[in-house]
């Protein structure tokens, strides 16, 4: 959950989301409409910047930014591409970015997105109202760290066991929080209204925290390791690849087969910390 707490490519898009909630009434005219783009560019830009252009945070700036001129020039475009794109935009711009765990984290998180989301949510299509949106929810969670939570376990060597219930929790908590201290800004002038604001946002704040205060003292809340390769990280994808396709397609076997790789290797690997622990305790 620690993307909800630093600058990152969330804030980026909720950002954008706004910015096109509040301002689709210029669009209504070419004129209107051209205004609109150049606002929400220059303020998209205005914030990566401000915020240190991150790798996510440029990430997500880059796809709006394409999102836009698409529209601007009444192209339509699929996702995948313009991630792709941006990937394109950003390694032509410094290669080295590739190295970074920020760009490596944020592009598998979103391509996870762009995959898994759609097929998880075919499974459930059949639920309306809120059982749909805590499904939809807890989908985006699980969608998101399906391809980025082996690079997380490969550079930190730990994978938080309740980081989808937490997410589940935490990300819209803190969201309502991103919207409230931007529309604060506008406000500024009118004390009252701030400071009730300002008020919300600290009773966010202190239950947001309690809540991972919490979630972080339940049994077995990260999951360890001492050592890790790309062999292993190699090994992960291809059970990530085969458990996704076997759900996907229904195909059994497939499915069988990846979760059986997986119980192997996470035996495996805790037979490898038991005696690491072991001779550690030598």
């Amino acid at each position: 959950t620690l993307h909800v707490l630093a600058v990152s490519g969330m804030h980026a898009a909720i950002l954008f989301s706004l910015l096109s909630f509040g301002l689709k009434w210029l669009k209504k005219t070419r004129l209107g409409a051209n205004i609109y783009y150049i606002i929400c560019i220059s303020v998209l830009w205005l914030y990566c910047f401000m915020t240190g252009a991150s790798a996510s945070v440029l990430r997500a700036t880059v796809m709006c930014t394409i999102v836009i001129l698409s529209e601007a020039f009444n192209r339509k475009g699929q996702a995948i591409n313009t991630l792709l794109a941006t990937a394109l935009i950003m390694l032509i711009g410094n290669p080295f970015t590739l190295f970074e765990i920020g760009f490596q984290l944020s592009f598998t998180a979103v391509l996870g997105i762009l995959l898994v989301y759609p097929k998880l949510q075919s499974l459930y299509a059949q639920h309306q109202g809120i059982k749909k949106w805590l499904l939809d929810s807890l989908n985006m969670s699980i969608s998101a760290q399906y391809l980025s939570f082996e690079i997380a376990w490969y550079y930190f060597l730990q994978y938080p066991v309740y980081s989808v219930i937490a997410n589940l929790l935490i990300v819209p908590l803190y969201s309502i929080l991103l919207v409230a201290l931007i529309i604060c800004i506008p406000l500024i002038h009118f004390e009252n209204i701030v400071l009730c604001l300002a008020k919300s946002i600290t009773l966010i704040i202190q239950t947001g925290n309690y809540i991972m205060t919490i979630i972080s003292q339940w049994p077995f809340a990260v999951y360890s390791f001492y050592s890790s390769s790309i062999i292993e990280l190699t090994l992960l994808y291809v059970i990530s690849i085969l458990i996704f396709f076997g759900l996907s397609e229904k195909k059994i076997k497939v499915l069988q087969i990846g979760l059986a790789v997986l119980i192997g290797f996470l035996i495996w690997k805790q037979v490898l910390e038991n005696c690491f622990t072991h001779l550690g305790n030598l």
